[in-house]
């Protein structure tokens, strides 16, 4: 039951920063980009911080809790595929492309990173 509760702590907490992020580069101008930035910085947060957590060896409430929880709510999949598809329907090839390959590229880097400075 514990379990659960830490899931649920992180993940809310990690939703809401992720929320925060994305609005913060709303924020910076209306360019229609501009919210591609918003996901890749929360997913390369949420690797670097996976990658930490996860080299420390934690315990098993605080993989719950960081890795599971929190990296769980603040990276966002869905959000990355849907605005994949939606650059590929308005008839964008090369940006979407680049966006895929930049966000797993630097995801990954991210993950060792913070593995790294663990």
């Amino acid at each position: 039951m514990m379990t659960m509760v830490y899931i649920f702590i992180g993940g809310g907490v990690g939703s809401v920063l992720r929320w925060a992020v994305g609005e913060g580069f709303k924020s910076l101008g209306s360019h229609p980009y501009a919210i591609l930035g918003g996901t890749l910085v929360a997913n390369l947060l949420a690797c670097l911080i996976l990658g930490y957590v996860l080299a420390k060896a934690p315990q098993q409430k605080t993989i719950f809790l960081l890795a599971v929880g929190l990296c769980g709510g603040f990276s966002t999949f869905s959000t990355f595929s849907n605005e994949v598809l939606n650059l590929l329907k308005q008839g964008e090839f090369w940006l979407p492309l680049s966006y895929v390959v930049l966000s797993v590229a630097m995801g990954l880097g991210a993950l060792f990173l913070g593995a790294k400075v663990a």
